[in-house]
């Protein structure tokens, strides 16, 4: 994924957690903070897709949200389920289905 596309999800990110009212770990903000990205993202031509789905925690699956762009993962709240994995789970996770096991897309938008 392109270093552009990074930055401007970090800084969505992090824009988002100078809300000392939201958790942390942005639990319950994934459809919030994905929506934002996805207009931010728009605002600089960058085509993507919101993805409603399941992330697979070691205790089950749980419904999620995240962003595609050329079939790639763009998630700003996984961490959201660092308590429910083994492995570390790093801010942001951009990356291919492939190497990240745990998500399955539902629905597109």
């Amino acid at each position: 994924m392109r270093k552009s596309i990074l930055k401007i999800a970090s800084q969505t990110r992090a824009t988002f957690l100078e809300d000392q009212s939201l958790p942390r770990d942005l639990e319950g903000y994934c459809a919030d903070l994905s929506e934002h990205l996805l207009r931010e993202l728009m605002m600089h031509r960058i085509d993507a897709t919101f993805v409603r789905g399941v992330f697979y925690t070691d205790r089950g699956p749980q419904p999620h949200c995240w962003l595609e762009i050329k079939c790639e993962i763009l998630d700003l709240t996984a961490t959201q389920f660092s308590d429910k994995v083994k492995e570390h789970i790093p801010d942001i996770i951009a990356g291919t289905y492939a190497k990240n096991p745990r998500y399955e897309a539902i629905k597109r938008y």
